[in-house]
Protein backbone atom coordinates (compact mmCIF):
# COMPACT_ATOMS: atom_id res chain seq x y z
CA UNK A 1 0.00 0.00 0.00
CA UNK A 2 0.97 3.05 -0.92
CA UNK A 3 -0.04 6.62 0.38
CA UNK A 4 -0.36 9.61 -1.76
CA UNK A 5 -0.47 13.38 -0.93
CA UNK A 6 -1.58 14.89 -4.17
CA UNK A 7 -4.98 13.57 -6.01
CA UNK A 8 -4.00 10.20 -7.58
CA UNK A 9 -5.14 7.56 -8.76
CA UNK A 10 -7.16 5.28 -6.40
CA UNK A 11 -7.78 7.73 -4.16
CA UNK A 12 -10.61 9.66 -2.94
CA UNK A 13 -12.56 11.52 -5.06
CA UNK A 14 -11.00 8.68 -7.92
CA UNK A 15 -12.08 5.10 -6.11
CA UNK A 16 -11.00 2.16 -7.77
CA UNK A 17 -14.50 1.06 -8.85
CA UNK A 18 -13.26 -0.79 -11.57
CA UNK A 19 -10.47 -2.79 -9.22
CA UNK A 20 -13.30 -3.33 -6.73
CA UNK A 21 -16.03 -4.36 -9.23
CA UNK A 22 -13.75 -7.11 -10.52
CA UNK A 23 -12.75 -8.08 -6.31
CA UNK A 24 -16.13 -8.16 -5.37
CA UNK A 25 -17.21 -10.44 -8.38
CA UNK A 26 -14.48 -13.31 -7.58
CA UNK A 27 -15.15 -13.15 -4.16
CA UNK A 28 -18.94 -14.20 -4.82
CA UNK A 29 -17.80 -17.08 -7.16
CA UNK A 30 -15.30 -18.04 -5.01
CA UNK A 31 -18.14 -17.96 -2.27
CA UNK A 32 -20.25 -20.00 -4.16
CA UNK A 33 -17.82 -22.52 -5.35
CA UNK A 34 -16.93 -23.58 -1.77
CA UNK A 35 -20.21 -23.95 -0.97
CA UNK A 36 -20.71 -26.19 -3.55
CA UNK A 37 -17.86 -28.35 -2.32
CA UNK A 38 -19.01 -28.48 0.66
CA UNK A 39 -23.09 -29.23 0.36
CA UNK A 40 -23.38 -30.68 -3.21
CA UNK A 41 -22.82 -34.22 -2.05
CA UNK A 42 -25.33 -33.35 0.96
CA UNK A 43 -27.91 -32.38 -1.93
CA UNK A 44 -26.86 -35.38 -4.08
CA UNK A 45 -27.46 -37.86 -1.41
CA UNK A 46 -31.34 -37.28 -1.19
CA UNK A 47 -33.38 -38.31 -4.11
CA UNK A 48 -35.89 -36.26 -5.77
CA UNK A 49 -38.78 -37.70 -3.64
CA UNK A 50 -36.93 -38.05 -0.06
CA UNK A 51 -36.20 -35.41 1.79
CA UNK A 52 -34.82 -32.47 -0.98
CA UNK A 53 -37.71 -30.38 -0.53
CA UNK A 54 -40.51 -30.44 2.11
CA UNK A 55 -43.71 -28.82 3.04
CA UNK A 56 -46.15 -28.08 6.35
CA UNK A 57 -48.88 -30.80 5.82
CA UNK A 58 -51.50 -30.54 8.74
CA UNK A 59 -48.36 -28.80 10.86
CA UNK A 60 -45.93 -31.79 9.45
CA UNK A 61 -43.19 -32.16 7.58
CA UNK A 62 -43.80 -34.28 4.21
CA UNK A 63 -41.86 -34.48 1.70
CA UNK A 64 -42.26 -33.34 -2.04
CA UNK A 65 -42.50 -36.25 -3.93
CA UNK A 66 -41.65 -34.90 -7.57
CA UNK A 67 -42.24 -37.97 -9.41
CA UNK A 68 -46.22 -38.11 -8.69
CA UNK A 69 -46.61 -34.58 -10.53
CA UNK A 70 -44.16 -35.62 -12.94
CA UNK A 71 -42.38 -32.18 -11.95
CA UNK A 72 -38.73 -32.31 -12.62
CA UNK A 73 -36.50 -31.81 -8.81
CA UNK A 74 -34.45 -28.57 -8.38
CA UNK A 75 -30.75 -28.83 -9.89
CA UNK A 76 -27.69 -29.04 -7.56
CA UNK A 77 -26.36 -25.50 -8.84
CA UNK A 78 -29.64 -24.29 -7.81
CA UNK A 79 -29.33 -25.53 -4.57
CA UNK A 80 -26.35 -24.58 -3.24
CA UNK A 81 -26.81 -21.28 -4.37
CA UNK A 82 -30.20 -20.73 -1.92
CA UNK A 83 -27.65 -22.23 1.06
CA UNK A 84 -25.34 -18.92 -0.10
CA UNK A 85 -27.46 -16.37 0.02
CA UNK A 86 -28.71 -17.95 3.56
CA UNK A 87 -25.09 -17.54 4.33
CA UNK A 88 -25.69 -13.84 3.86
CA UNK A 89 -29.04 -14.25 6.17
CA UNK A 90 -30.93 -13.76 3.43
CA UNK A 91 -34.47 -15.71 3.04
CA UNK A 92 -34.96 -18.26 0.58
CA UNK A 93 -38.24 -19.88 -0.03
CA UNK A 94 -40.99 -21.51 -2.39
CA UNK A 95 -44.91 -22.69 -2.83
CA UNK A 96 -46.23 -26.02 -3.78
CA UNK A 97 -49.63 -25.46 -5.97
CA UNK A 98 -51.82 -28.18 -6.33
CA UNK A 99 -54.83 -27.45 -8.37
CA UNK A 100 -57.72 -29.48 -9.45
CA UNK A 101 -59.96 -28.63 -12.36
CA UNK A 102 -63.33 -30.15 -13.60
CA UNK A 103 -66.00 -28.79 -15.72
CA UNK A 104 -65.05 -25.06 -15.44
CA UNK A 105 -64.47 -25.41 -11.59
CA UNK A 106 -61.22 -25.30 -10.20
CA UNK A 107 -59.80 -25.57 -6.44
CA UNK A 108 -56.10 -24.88 -5.15
CA UNK A 109 -54.37 -25.85 -2.57
CA UNK A 110 -50.60 -24.25 -1.60
CA UNK A 111 -48.23 -25.38 0.05
CA UNK A 112 -45.41 -23.67 1.93
CA UNK A 113 -41.51 -25.30 0.39
CA UNK A 114 -38.63 -25.76 2.37
CA UNK A 115 -35.26 -26.55 1.04
CA UNK A 116 -34.20 -29.92 2.85
CA UNK A 117 -30.47 -29.33 3.58
CA UNK A 118 -28.97 -26.56 6.21
CA UNK A 119 -25.94 -24.58 6.24
CA UNK A 120 -23.74 -25.74 9.01
CA UNK A 121 -22.71 -22.53 11.70
CA UNK A 122 -19.35 -22.37 10.93
CA UNK A 123 -19.91 -21.60 6.67
CA UNK A 124 -21.90 -18.48 8.08
CA UNK A 125 -18.32 -16.55 8.72
CA UNK A 126 -17.58 -17.62 4.69
CA UNK A 127 -18.52 -14.50 2.82
CA UNK A 128 -17.22 -12.21 5.33
CA UNK A 129 -13.82 -13.55 5.57
CA UNK A 130 -14.26 -13.71 1.50
CA UNK A 131 -15.32 -10.00 1.18
CA UNK A 132 -12.89 -8.71 3.81
CA UNK A 133 -9.64 -10.57 1.89
CA UNK A 134 -11.19 -8.57 -1.25
CA UNK A 135 -11.30 -5.36 0.79
CA UNK A 136 -7.98 -5.65 1.45
CA UNK A 137 -6.44 -6.62 -1.51
CA UNK A 138 -8.16 -3.85 -3.29
CA UNK A 139 -7.15 -0.95 -0.52
CA UNK A 140 -3.00 -2.69 -0.60
CA UNK A 141 -2.85 -2.19 -4.57
CA UNK A 142 -4.10 1.52 -4.83
CA UNK A 143 -2.81 4.69 -3.04
CA UNK A 144 -4.43 5.55 0.21
CA UNK A 145 -4.25 8.58 2.72
CA UNK A 146 -5.71 7.41 5.85
CA UNK A 147 -7.70 4.76 7.19
CA UNK A 148 -10.80 6.45 5.77
CA UNK A 149 -9.75 6.15 1.87
CA UNK A 150 -8.46 2.71 2.87
CA UNK A 151 -12.27 1.63 3.81
CA UNK A 152 -13.59 3.52 1.13
CA UNK A 153 -11.57 1.66 -1.31
CA UNK A 154 -12.19 -1.60 0.40
CA UNK A 155 -16.04 -1.12 0.15
CA UNK A 156 -15.85 -0.66 -3.56
CA UNK A 157 -15.99 -4.40 -3.99
CA UNK A 158 -19.92 -3.74 -3.02
CA UNK A 159 -19.91 -2.77 -6.86
CA UNK A 160 -19.32 -6.15 -8.28
CA UNK A 161 -21.10 -8.10 -5.30
CA UNK A 162 -24.46 -6.28 -5.61
CA UNK A 163 -24.38 -7.01 -9.67
CA UNK A 164 -23.55 -10.50 -9.02
CA UNK A 165 -25.94 -11.41 -5.76
CA UNK A 166 -29.08 -9.33 -8.09
CA UNK A 167 -28.50 -11.60 -11.35
CA UNK A 168 -28.66 -14.64 -8.82
CA UNK A 169 -31.62 -14.36 -7.44
CA UNK A 170 -32.86 -14.43 -11.38
CA UNK A 171 -30.40 -17.17 -12.40
CA UNK A 172 -31.19 -19.87 -9.62
CA UNK A 173 -34.85 -19.17 -9.80
CA UNK A 174 -37.01 -22.50 -9.78
CA UNK A 175 -39.89 -23.08 -11.42
CA UNK A 176 -41.64 -26.44 -13.21
CA UNK A 177 -45.20 -27.26 -13.32
CA UNK A 178 -47.24 -30.27 -15.15
CA UNK A 179 -50.67 -30.64 -15.90
CA UNK A 180 -52.43 -33.84 -16.28
CA UNK A 181 -55.87 -35.24 -17.46
CA UNK A 182 -57.65 -38.42 -15.83
CA UNK A 183 -60.58 -39.75 -15.60
CA UNK A 184 -62.06 -39.05 -12.49
CA UNK A 185 -65.53 -38.91 -10.79
CA UNK A 186 -67.42 -39.55 -13.81
CA UNK A 187 -65.91 -36.72 -16.19
CA UNK A 188 -62.35 -35.56 -17.30
CA UNK A 189 -60.42 -33.96 -14.31
CA UNK A 190 -57.45 -31.97 -14.85
CA UNK A 191 -54.84 -32.00 -11.77
CA UNK A 192 -52.03 -29.34 -12.36
CA UNK A 193 -48.83 -29.55 -9.82
CA UNK A 194 -46.45 -26.12 -9.65
CA UNK A 195 -43.23 -25.78 -7.63
CA UNK A 196 -41.37 -22.92 -7.44
CA UNK A 197 -38.27 -21.90 -5.05
CA UNK A 198 -36.57 -18.68 -5.00
CA UNK A 199 -34.07 -16.23 -2.68
CA UNK A 200 -36.10 -13.31 -1.87
CA UNK A 201 -35.24 -10.36 -4.15
CA UNK A 202 -35.54 -7.77 -1.53
CA UNK A 203 -33.26 -9.11 1.08
CA UNK A 204 -30.37 -10.44 -1.22
CA UNK A 205 -30.32 -6.93 -2.76
CA UNK A 206 -30.34 -5.49 1.10
CA UNK A 207 -28.14 -8.39 3.03
CA UNK A 208 -25.87 -10.06 0.44
CA UNK A 209 -25.53 -6.70 -1.90
CA UNK A 210 -25.03 -3.97 0.03
CA UNK A 211 -24.69 -4.65 3.73
CA UNK A 212 -22.38 -7.14 4.00
CA UNK A 213 -20.26 -6.03 0.93
CA UNK A 214 -20.07 -2.47 2.71
CA UNK A 215 -19.26 -3.78 6.46
CA UNK A 216 -16.27 -6.32 5.33
CA UNK A 217 -15.11 -4.94 2.44
CA UNK A 218 -14.19 -1.74 4.49
CA UNK A 219 -12.76 -4.04 7.50
CA UNK A 220 -10.77 -5.65 4.72
CA UNK A 221 -9.67 -1.95 3.47
CA UNK A 222 -8.98 -0.77 7.02
CA UNK A 223 -7.39 -3.84 7.91
CA UNK A 224 -4.69 -3.31 4.95
CA UNK A 225 -3.82 0.61 5.92
CA UNK A 226 -2.93 -0.38 9.78
CA UNK A 227 -1.02 -3.52 8.84
CA UNK A 228 1.03 -1.03 6.17
CA UNK A 229 1.47 1.68 9.12
CA UNK A 230 2.68 -0.57 11.70
CA UNK A 231 6.17 -1.63 11.21
CA UNK A 232 7.30 -5.55 12.01
CA UNK A 233 9.39 -7.52 14.16
CA UNK A 234 12.76 -5.61 12.53
CA UNK A 235 11.75 -2.43 11.42
CA UNK A 236 13.03 0.95 13.16
CA UNK A 237 16.21 -1.34 14.31
CA UNK A 238 18.82 -0.97 11.40
CA UNK A 239 22.71 -1.03 11.49
CA UNK A 240 24.58 1.88 11.07
CA UNK A 241 26.99 1.59 7.89
CA UNK A 242 30.54 0.98 8.95
CA UNK A 243 33.40 3.78 8.98
CA UNK A 244 36.67 2.72 8.94
CA UNK A 245 37.63 5.93 10.55
CA UNK A 246 35.39 5.72 13.67
CA UNK A 247 36.35 3.47 16.49
CA UNK A 248 33.83 0.45 16.82
CA UNK A 249 31.25 0.83 19.99
CA UNK A 250 30.79 -2.48 21.91
CA UNK A 251 32.22 -5.78 22.91
CA UNK A 252 33.23 -6.40 19.64
CA UNK A 253 34.76 -3.08 19.07
CA UNK A 254 36.78 -3.99 23.11
CA UNK A 255 38.02 -7.35 21.69
CA UNK A 256 39.62 -5.83 18.81
CA UNK A 257 40.93 -2.89 20.57
CA UNK A 258 42.34 -5.46 23.15
CA UNK A 259 44.09 -6.92 19.78
CA UNK A 260 45.27 -4.01 18.98
CA UNK A 261 47.19 -3.24 22.52
CA UNK A 262 48.35 -6.76 22.43
CA UNK A 263 49.76 -6.77 19.45
CA UNK A 264 51.36 -2.81 19.89
CA UNK A 265 52.91 -4.81 23.19
CA UNK A 266 54.43 -7.97 20.95
CA UNK A 267 56.09 -5.53 18.50
CA UNK A 268 57.78 -3.35 21.41
CA UNK A 269 59.19 -6.53 22.85
CA UNK A 270 60.62 -7.42 19.62
CA UNK A 271 62.22 -3.89 19.20
CA UNK A 272 63.71 -4.64 22.70
CA UNK A 273 64.81 -7.78 21.92
CA UNK A 274 66.67 -6.35 18.45
CA UNK A 275 68.36 -3.54 20.70
CA UNK A 276 69.17 -5.70 23.25
CA UNK A 277 71.44 -8.26 20.76
CA UNK A 278 73.03 -5.11 19.42
CA UNK A 279 74.58 -3.53 22.46
CA UNK A 280 77.47 -6.25 23.05
CA UNK A 281 78.53 -6.14 19.53
CA UNK A 282 78.65 -2.05 19.63
CA UNK A 283 80.63 -2.39 22.70
CA UNK A 284 83.09 -4.61 21.48
CA UNK A 285 83.43 -1.85 18.94
CA UNK A 286 84.34 0.09 21.08
CA UNK A 287 86.70 -1.84 23.31
CA UNK A 288 88.71 -2.70 20.02
CA UNK A 289 89.00 1.26 19.21
CA UNK A 290 90.14 1.83 22.18
CA UNK A 291 92.53 -0.91 22.24
CA UNK A 292 93.91 0.41 19.16
CA UNK A 293 94.14 4.13 20.38
CA UNK A 294 96.26 2.89 23.15
CA UNK A 295 99.03 1.04 21.12
CA UNK A 296 99.21 3.77 18.91
CA UNK A 297 99.86 6.26 21.41
CA UNK A 298 102.71 3.77 23.23
CA UNK A 299 104.43 3.48 19.83
CA UNK A 300 104.19 7.28 19.70
CA UNK A 301 106.04 7.33 22.96
CA UNK A 302 108.99 4.99 22.20
CA UNK A 303 109.67 7.50 19.39
CA UNK A 304 112.73 9.72 19.74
Amino acid sequence: MSRAGSEDSGVLGALPIQRGALAGVGAFLVGYALTYLIKSGDIEGKTPDDGVMTYDFNGEKADVVFSEGEVDPPEVADAVSWLYYEMHNVEHDGTLAYTISQDGDSNTMEFDLLLGVDVETYMMVLPPVLLAAAGYWVASSVAVRDETEAAKAGATVTAGYLVTATLGTLVFAYNDLNTQTKEEYGGEVEQTLEVAYSVDLQSAVIFAGLVYPLAFGALGGYIAYRRAETPGPAAGRQTPPHNPQQPQQGPAAGNHNKDADGGNRAAGRQANQRSTRQRPAHRQQSNQTRGGQSGRSGDDSGRP
